[in-house]
């Protein structure tokens, strides 16, 4: 794949690399992997915000049950966590999706009690 980088960009780049005695493609890789994690918890977000829409209907259908929510919708379910990652992962390889496990709240709940000093 190749990747054509606007001018003004490329100039920046070089600066960059020269003042960090990096290589420029190190440095513009290593940028493009910092974006596609930032993308990939924005869309982690956008499904979990998805998750807690459609937790009343999973509730009821699913309860106990393990989902897969990609794209807002729901993408596929199991009793197995392990059988539907595997099952998810080569329909859809490293796309973001969101894999909860149906509860009767759409939040688990921790509860931790704090030592007492004395």
């Amino acid at each position: 794949m190749s990747i054509v980088v606007d001018p003004t960009l490329e100039n920046a780049l070089d600066e960059i690399a020269q003042m960090l005695t990096r290589p420029a493609a190190q440095i513009a890789a290593d940028a493009i992997r910092s974006h596609l994690e930032y993308l990939h918890a924005q869309q982690l977000a956008v499904e979990t915000q998805a998750y807690a829409r459609l937790h009343p209907e999973l509730v009821r259908r699913y309860r106990n049950q393990f989902v897969a929510i990609h794209s807002g919708k729901l993408f596929d379910s199991d009793m197995d966590f392990e059988t539907l990652f595997l099952r998810v992962q080569s329909r859809l390889g490293n796309l973001p999706v969101l894999i909860q496990q149906v509860l009767e709240s759409p939040v688990e709940e921790w509860h931790f009690r704090s030592p007492r000093r004395e």
